[in-house]
């Protein structure tokens, strides 16, 4: 994630773009409907920007679904021994 794009971003646009990031400012008490640039509204809230969006990386990476395992799935296929 590219922190200095978000941080100048407004808080709205940061909200559309990035899955997780309105609960994680709702936990910090800003207004996810705020046109202030993100970091603006952090300073305001006592937050550092860069710990912010840290956080939501972190969820973006939880909910985030699993990678398959390409590797795996053609062993899988290819050395499948029927009996």
């Amino acid at each position: 994630m590219r922190n200095g794009s978000y941080e100048t971003s407004n808080v709205d646009k940061v909200v559309r773009k990035l899955s997780g990031a309105r609960e994680i400012l709702r936990e910090h008490r800003i207004d996810t409907s705020s046109k202030l640039r993100l970091r603006e509204a952090c300073l305001a809230a006592s937050v550092e920007p860069d710990e912010m969006l840290a956080q939501m990386e972190a969820r973006m990476r939880r909910i985030a679904a699993p990678v398959e395992q390409p590797r795996e799935k053609y062993v899988e296929e290819t050395e499948h021994v029927y009996a």
